[in-house]
């Protein structure tokens, strides 16, 4: 595998767990009310796909991605408001790993600034 390649897919896995810690897992008292453990899980895997490629794949018990946040996102930061309207989810989801693309307003150290 390329060493770019490998830096890609690491950047890119750094930036889900990220977004998975930041905004993903609810605080111990809001998980406790939607009767969930108080600390949450994330699950991290590479592996080879079987057909010539790979996957990665991040998830989390977490509360999950608002696909209408990020269209609205897409319509502010991209500066149309039909932007993020004719998106399928799959393409909403990967304005996430655009530079700069947030759902927040401020970024910080942790998230909200998409893969560098």
């Amino acid at each position: 595998m390329p060493a770019d390649f490998r830096k890609a897919i690491k950047d890119i896995a750094v930036q889900l767990l990220r977004n998975a810690v930041v905004h993903g897992i609810e605080a111990p008292d809001e998980r406790a009310r939607e009767g969930k453990p108080a600390a949450g899980s994330i699950r991290l895997e590479f592996r080879d796909d079987g057909v010539g490629g790979y996957q990665l794949v991040v998830e989390d018990d977490g509360a999950g991605l608002s696909l209408d946040r990020i269209r609205d996102s897409a319509a502010t930061r991209l500066r149309h408001r039909r932007a993020g309207a004719g998106l399928e989810p799959r393409q909403l989801i990967a304005l996430l790993m655009r530079p700069g693309f947030s759902t927040v307003e401020d970024a910080d150290g942790d998230a909200g600034r998409g893969v560098e």
